[in-house]
């Protein structure tokens, strides 16, 4: 063919109005092409006049690569790109690549968008060698870059095993998939078909007629699946879905041992921040280990070492303001007590005060058939510690002292040289 006739032969991506797949156009079926099977077939309906151009792939996979690439080519994919050219000057460059796929609701590794920026990036610069890449995507290399990284040949698969005769999933279709693959439990179905399936359509779907209609496309399921819903680890496990209501004693607890502790155990620094890390991380159980404090109140380090100390009331307080941080569910303060009968006192005074109507006041007992639920629990602080002795005369009530158990020259050779 000749450069004249090529150019007879070319279609503008622009001109085109839309793409059917199988044999539904008048020249597929009066044609004698029976004996072709239906889905290798695809038309183009180009220009005012709705003239078609009617295709034969030597395959199914390829006659979907074919449908795939110019369903983003003819739609909301170069959209896209011309919002995100501001200067107009019809190129990308990577920074402007990365936000334009935040805007896609895309999460991909940046390492990986690079990969791939530099192979979809093939026009020549303009260095002296003449061989170097722009470092930028026109609108048909950025295009090329969108196919690469969204390539998932297994959602395709998946999208067509529930679509039915059709080109898009309907929300019983959508349900369906919910349900069969992403395991979601029957019992949500009627908030999934009500709420659920609607706000993932208009998240993801671009095209109007069909976001109109509650329908879901190829593409925007790509989207769906690039998303929480396509992790291996299922997306309704985000909160808490297991059993509450059982005693707490049945539950597996995120606790945290010397708490306090920013580095190591023996001279590093004691800090509230090592409290607020660790409920921001989820912990649920804090240890306290509580001394006596020169000033008359009570304070926490790891005794007999050359760690730091802070003020017991300066604990509480940083529990009390972040301990519903990140769960509802009850935080249990495991206290080791070294101190005196007064600043025992003090200690008690301050959790009363600080934890208020959070503070959880009923004893547990012997006669108490089971500890309450997390459910039953919920905002509550639970005070862990040995009761006091009735012939106690030092106060300390604690038998869990490791630090003073600690034989470190470190420490020793520390303390010494304190003295001198």
């Amino acid at each position: 063919m000749d450069d004249a006739n090529a150019n007879d032969a070319a279609v503008s991506v622009s001109e085109i109005k839309e793409i059917r797949t199988g044999k539904s156009t008048d020249t597929f079926k009066s044609s004698n092409v029976k004996k072709v099977n239906a889905n290798h077939c695809f038309s183009l309906v180009i220009g005012n006049n709705n003239e078609t151009t009617d295709l034969v792939a030597l395959s199914e996979e390829e006659a979907m690569q074919w449908l795939l690439s110019l369903i983003i080519l003819c739609t909301w994919i170069r959209d896209f790109f011309q919002k995100a050219d501001r200067n107009g000057d019809g190129s990308l460059d990577f920074e402007e690549i990365c936000k334009l796929l935040k805007d896609m609701n895309l999460k991909v590794d940046k390492r990986h968008v690079r990969r791939i920026f530099k192979a979809a990036d093939t026009r020549v610069g303009t260095k002296a060698s003449g061989e170097s890449a722009v470092n930028e995507l026109d609108v048909e290399e950025f295009v090329t870059f969108y196919h690469k990284i969204t390539a998932r040949d297994e959602i395709v698969s998946l999208f067509y095993k529930y679509s039915g005769d059709d080109d898009y999933w309907e929300v019983d279709e959508f349900l369906t998939f919910m349900q069969h693959e992403q395991k979601a439990p029957e019992e949500q179905r009627h908030e999934l078909h009500s709420k659920w399936c609607e706000k993932v359509i208009l998240k993801y779907e671009q095209t109007p007629e069909l976001i109109a209609n509650e329908v879901m496309s190829l593409d925007a399921f790509i989207l769906f699946m690039l998303g929480p819903n396509g992790m291996i680890m299922n997306p309704y496990h985000d909160c808490v879905y297991q059993d509450m209501t059982q005693p707490l004693s049945h539950y597996f607890i995120a606790s945290s041992h010397n708490t306090y502790l920013l580095e190591d155990q023996l001279k590093g620094p004691s800090s509230t921040e090592a409290y607020i890390r660790a409920l921001q991380l989820g912990c649920r159980c804090v240890e306290l280990d509580c001394w006596d404090g020169s000033d008359g109140e009570p304070i926490i380090y790891h005794g007999h070492t050359l760690t730091s100390k802070i003020k017991f009331k300066d604990v509480i307080d940083v529990i009390n303001r972040y301990a519903f941080e990140v769960s509802e569910y009850p935080v249990i303060v495991s206290i080791e007590n070294h101190c005196s009968v007064e600043q025992q006192k003090k200690m008690a005074y301050f959790m009363g005060k600080i934890f208020g109507k959070n503070l959880y006041m009923r004893p547990v007992t012997p006669d108490m058939k089971a500890l309450p639920s997390p459910e039953q629990l919920k905002h509550k602080i639970i005070i862990k510690g040995k009761k006091l002795k009735a012939d106690a005369s030092d106060g300390n009530v604690s038998d869990e002292d490791e630090a003073a158990d600690l034989d470190d020259e470190e420490v020793k050779k520390q303390k010494e040289k304190k003295k001198v």
